[in-house]
């Protein structure tokens, strides 16, 4: 099963024209915390076998870590449970690399 990709730079695009998809963070908490793309959600990879249900309902989730790798896990995964994923390639770092904001000190929900 292949799963869909963007490039964080389309993300940002979506953004800036006012789309607001669901952006699930499956880094850890203390990465979400420590800086995280504004309106993400977070939901470690670590949690995702056990939280997948959360996420049942949603249209289209585009999914996002440090760089790619783990939310292509993530997408992977959810993909076989039913939930439709995109995978942000270049996740959080090109995010900030492309100008994007970081928010700080937020609790995860």
């Amino acid at each position: 099963m292949a799963v869909h990709e963007i490039h964080a730079e389309e993300l940002m695009n979506q953004r800036n024209s006012g789309a607001n998809s669901v952006l699930v963070d499956v880094r850890e908490v203390h990465e979400y915390i420590a800086g995280h793309i504004p309106g993400a959600i977070n939901i470690p990879l670590s949690e995702i076998v056990d939280r997948v249900d959360d996420m049942k309902g949603n249209t289209t989730l585009h999914i996002v870590c440090q760089l790619g790798g783990r939310s292509m896990r993530a997408c992977e995964f959810v993909e076989s449970q039913g939930v439709v994923a995109i995978n942000i390639a270049g996740g959080t770092t090109a995010w900030v690399e492309l100008g994007g904001a970081l928010v700080t000190g937020e609790q995860p929900e």
